[in-house]
């Protein structure tokens, strides 16, 4: 029965210990290794949970429980113990789990669309009826009439505006089940600063790099694409006046996700007072840098629709600091 837990036959077994290791998923490995050790000093029993890789590459998930042997001088001899499959246990977890943020997420972007309906398609809309009541006065003046169409066209700029950005947050929706490739970040971010060549030699920016840990990604490239770009540009805008902004982007491999972090030396943001609406919509935190705020929405909702995290640590005048997660 140990043979099928692992997925491994008798002609394959060198050795207790060994054949355990040898199985162990690669991020897995040293967090047993340790519990392990711990057992064999006798600082806790051997209790984990760890991730086997079988032959065939699927991945199986282990629940182990074993005791340790002793001599008369108390030096650990022997383990003796069992172990279950409970990946079954475990993917009907991840299942629940993933359901309930995906509820989460759903009434997060049920708020926000209220939020647009309830206060910035009201506005313009409110303005749209307004001026045309006051277009039907037949007593109004010629300037009048000019004025009152300027605004009129005005009102209706801005809601053509914001029914674009809605139609482009669920363009977000819909793309996320699109053809998925490996994307190599270096080349990526390569493209990246030849396409903005003009706005980093103006100001000066200096991009370093450091793929060396995992410099590749399998999914879908118009996102990871708008993201890096979002998040660059971002730096850039929010700079420090007198200061050249300076952009580091790191990757690395991590418990089975790829981290990526955006460091930026620029004007930072007050988390105490503005950390809950970073990734708002409609929401600026320097109002001297023209936008609209749609940038870091867009950038969590792309994060996310490709299951990840986006975290942020800032701190006002000392720079910002994004997190990315997403599953290898």
């Amino acid at each position: 029965n140990m043979y099928k837990l692992y997925g491994i036959t008798p002609d394959k077994f060198s050795g207790a210990y060994e054949a355990w290791e040898t199985g162990l998923h690669p991020d897995d490995l040293l967090s047993a290794r340790e519990d392990m050790q711990m057992a064999i000093r006798g600082e806790k029993e051997f209790r984990p949970e760890f991730r086997v890789v079988w032959p065939d590459k699927s991945i199986h998930y282990i629940k182990a429980n074993a005791l340790t042997k002793r001599d008369n001088m108390g030096n650990a001899v022997r383990m003796t113990g069992t172990n279950w499959d409970i990946t079954k246990q475990i993917e009907e977890q991840q299942q629940k789990e993933k359901m309930i943020s995906d509820i989460v997420q759903r009434n997060s972007d049920l708020e926000q669309f209220s939020y647009i309906v309830s206060h910035n398609l009201r506005a313009p809309a409110a303005n749209i009826i307004g001026l045309a009541e006051i277009l039907q006065d037949e007593t109004l003046t010629p300037q009048e009439q000019k004025e009152s169409l300027q605004g009129l066209s005005t009102s209706v700029a801005a809601l053509d505006t914001i029914i674009k950005d809605i139609n482009n947050i669920l363009q977000v929706k819909s793309e996320v089940n699109e053809k998925k490739e490996v994307i190599i970040f270096s080349k990526l971010v390569n493209d990246i600063i030849i396409s903005v060549g003009n706005l980093i030699d103006k100001h000066r920016v200096r991009i370093i790099s450091d793929f060396s840990e995992v410099n590749e990604i399998y999914s879908l490239k118009v996102y990871i694409y708008s993201i890096f770009y979002n998040l660059i540009i971002n730096s850039i805008k929010y700079s420090k006046p007198n200061e050249p902004p300076r952009i580091e982007i790191k990757s690395k491999k991590e418990n089975g996700k790829i981290i990526i972090t955006f460091k930026d030396n620029g004007l930072g943001i007050d988390m105490k007072t503005k950390g809950a609406k970073i990734f708002g919509l409609y929401n600026r935190f320097h109002s001297h840098v023209e936008g609209k705020g749609m940038g870091l929405f867009m950038v969590k909702t792309q994060v996310e629709s490709l299951g990840g995290k986006i975290s942020i640590e800032s701190e006002l005048n000392n720079g910002t600091e994004f997190t990315i997660e997403v599953d290898i």
